[in-house]
């Protein structure tokens, strides 16, 4: 990798060379649509306030993502630049290749515009894509060849899931209940298992947030249809309380939760599915409970 890596680091060099504080504070805001928590900003946005079905796709490719890229990272262990000769604009740890903010902005942004289905849309992921990865480039944090591995990873992955969401979930309605709730629960626990067999240990425990949010989320999905079935529309101001409140309260499990003496790969797996599964299963029912949302079939109730 030396000349690769020799050509990478002067076209860093040559992008910093043109910097402003001005400039790293917009290159900042751009990387921050590639960052975990834009995700825990934007995948209850949709689920809550826009469309219901939409967000549980969106959310299961960017979890399952997020999992594929970290378990890339420690299977390559490239290194990021080296911070005695780039400039560290922000703060990065772990190994470099593929790029997580690039693939999370290209499977999200791109599976979004795939659903909204206008060219602009399209023309705007793609830009705002390219940004996340020359953001990455400019912050010193990643090669060009950590960004490519992020955009080819992440557009692979994109066009497998737009491929099989249709058969896929055909296959899923067909199954029993009972052997739903166990697939959407033990499949992200059986794959606690690929670092400790196939990467030597590294990543368990990153690898357990993204795993535990999709156990969490999957089967606060099936709970939320069979119970509860709200309705993300509404009036401006529904959907402005429904994000607000839960998102406040997902905040409180997130920290709470991490503020109790408990460590390890297992508490991280639960910690982030109780997230998941409120975000799901108990902000929806709590919504409807508070006439925040409608329910399916049923004429959402006006805001008081």
């Amino acid at each position: 990798m030396g000349g690769l890596e020799n050509l990478s680091t002067s076209l860093i060099l040559w992008l910093q060379s043109c910097g402003t504080p001005a400039l790293d504070s917009v290159f900042k805001i751009i990387t921050f649509m590639g960052d975990e928590k834009f995700y825990l900003l934007l995948l209850p946005l949709v689920y809550w306030c826009f469309d219901k079905r939409l967000g549980i796709r969106l959310a299961l490719l960017v979890l399952v993502s997020n999992t594929v890229n970290l378990w890339c990272k420690y299977a390559f262990m490239l290194a990021r630049p080296n911070d005695k000769i780039v400039r560290y604009v922000t703060t990065q740890e772990g190994p470099g290749f593929p790029s997580g903010h690039t693939q999370s902005a290209t499977v999200a942004l791109g599976y979004l515009a795939t659903q909204v289905r206008r060219w602009g849309a399209g023309i705007a992921a793609l830009l705002l894509i390219l940004l996340v990865g020359l953001s990455r480039l400019y912050l010193g944090v990643h090669h060009l060849y950590d960004v490519v591995g992020g955009l080819l990873i992440g557009g692979l992955m994109l066009w497998l899931f737009i491929a099989v969401t249709a058969p896929a979930e055909r296959l899923w309605r067909s199954w029993p209940r009972a052997l739903r709730y166990g697939v959407a629960l033990l499949a992200p626990v059986l794959l606690l298992a690929v670092p400790p067999l196939f990467l030597g240990g590294r990543g368990t425990e990153d690898a357990a947030s993204s795993l535990g949010a999709l156990a969490g989320f999957a089967v606060g999905a099936q709970l939320e249809g069979e119970g509860v079935r709200f309705t993300a529309g509404g009036v401006l101001v529904q959907r402005l309380l429904r994000f607000l409140l839960g998102f406040a309260l997902v905040a409180v499990i997130y920290f709470g939760m991490s503020a109790l003496p408990l460590e390890g790969t297992l508490w991280r797996f639960v910690r982030y599915a109780c997230v998941g599964l409120f975000a799901s299963a108990g902000a929806p029912w709590l919504f409807v409970r508070l006439r925040l949302a409608g329910v399916e079939g049923v004429m959402a109730p006006a805001a008081s």
